[in-house]
């Protein structure tokens, strides 16, 4: 069986599984009395966010396709073995995404119907959401790190410092928000101050400096290749992981606002929700576009 159709099955299946998982049952009855809605207008608006959520999950599976092709067509040239880990990064997105997706409403399924599970289940949600981003990040910084020994174009000290810096303030606020929520930590992570920062804390900002000096070293690679076209194609990619970084950066920091975001209203929840989706979509959409550009270039 080819990769090509592996990969349509897998991402059916998600789709699925996530589809049936959200309608199948019963609304939960929490938010129909606190959004005042019918069980027929949760569900809609349900579906309103789940079709995009579900061309999210295809942009990553089309992306890591088409770089993994890629990745075969060239395995023989000097920078194949560092395109593989890209494709390998892009697959742990790819499932980890829609997996963890799947596990997370299973489990706050449980954790409706048997309430002395949610601390566990809320705990091992917020560890799922860690840990494939970090798993793809540590592959995709080890093949960004491949291609810049390839052009022998390591981001200079500066950009090292400001990378630094960049995550050291982010860090901070990250912190400091987490601290001015202690009183909400045992609802929102079920675990004490030292545990959040320790255990969630730590691999986020370890993530973000993966994520955001690998997308700079991407990008010095494609200002160093020959071509154009080539060029613009390294140059989406890096754009790409480069934001979703950002994006996961700013649902980190609102996953710590849990009291402010209670007291939204729909509609603000909702336009919350949209952006925040389209900004991944974007995101996820430049990777695939510079994946395709790639796959372009050799088989033209």
């Amino acid at each position: 069986m080819k990769v090509k159709s592996k990969i349509f099955y897998w991402y059916v299946t998600f789709v699925l599984l996530y589809f049936g998982l959200m309608l199948i049952p019963a609304p939960d009855a929490v938010a129909l009395k606190h959004y005042h809605l019918s069980p027929t207008g949760l569900r809609a608006l349900d579906f309103t966010l789940m079709v995009p959520i579900a061309i999210i999950w295809f942009t990553l599976f089309y992306a890591y396709a088409k770089l993994y092709r890629y990745s075969k067509l060239i395995k023989s040239n000097k920078d194949g073995k560092a395109v593989v880990k890209l494709s390998q990064g892009l697959l742990a997105f790819a499932i980890g995404l829609p997996l963890s997706s799947i596990l997370s409403t299973t489990l706050q399924l449980i954790a409706r119907h048997y309430t002395n599970l949610v601390a566990i289940t809320t705990i091992i949600s917020n560890y799922l959401g860690v840990l494939y981003p970090l798993i793809a990040f540590i592959f995709i910084s080890i093949g960004a790190r491949g291609l810049s020994e390839i052009s022998k174009s390591r981001p200079s000290l500066r950009v090292f410092n400001i990378l630094v810096v960049a995550i050291i303030a982010i860090g901070v606020i990250f912190c400091d928000l987490i601290a001015h929520a202690h009183h909400s930590l045992h609802h929102t992570y079920h675990l004490s101050y030292g545990l959040v920062m320790l255990t969630l804390g730590i691999p986020y900002m370890y993530m973000w400096f993966l994520g955001l000096f690998a997308a700079t070293e991407i990008y010095i690679y494609s200002r160093k290749v020959a071509g154009i076209v080539y060029r613009q194609s390294w140059n989406l990619l890096a754009i790409g992981l480069g934001s979703f970084i950002l994006i996961s950066i700013v649902l980190e920091y609102l996953s710590t606002l849990s009291t402010w975001l209670n007291g939204l209203s729909l509609p603000g929840v909702l336009l919350l929700l949209y952006v925040l989706l389209l900004l991944l979509a974007s995101a996820f959409i430049v990777i695939a576009l510079g994946t395709k550009e790639l796959m372009k270039i050799e088989e033209a």
